[in-house]
């Protein structure tokens, strides 16, 4: 009976281990809020469209480039493969519509 319940908590476990390496990634109208599961209050971040001035991708990782200078990075590991794509295209089409416009810019 004992090990029955020892195999729930050991995969519950590795699943816990898992969210601390990642972060929720939230697209919205004011821009990328990323949140990750460890210490979200301190450790969340926002980067407002005006902020990001490109965004690649390179293996599981969003890189987005800021204006002044700094790149945060976004582990992208946790989601499908159809999931990122979109995501990352998603991301890419806003700034790149936002550069065009010349929206941000003084």
């Amino acid at each position: 009976m004992q090990a029955a319940a020892l195999v729930p908590a050991v995969l519950c476990l590795i699943a816990g281990s898992r969210c601390l390496k990642h972060a929720a990634v939230i697209v919205t109208p004011v821009g990328v809020e990323i949140l990750p599961f460890l210490r979200a209050r301190r450790a969340m971040q926002w980067c407002f469209w005006q902020q990001i001035r490109s965004a690649d991708r390179k293996g599981g990782r969003l890189n987005l480039r800021l204006t002044d200078g700094s790149t945060v990075a976004v582990s992208l590991r946790s989601m499908t493969a159809a999931s990122r794509e979109m995501l990352v295209h998603a991301v890419r089409q806003r700034v790149n519509t936002l550069q065009c416009s010349g929206y941000g810019k003084a």
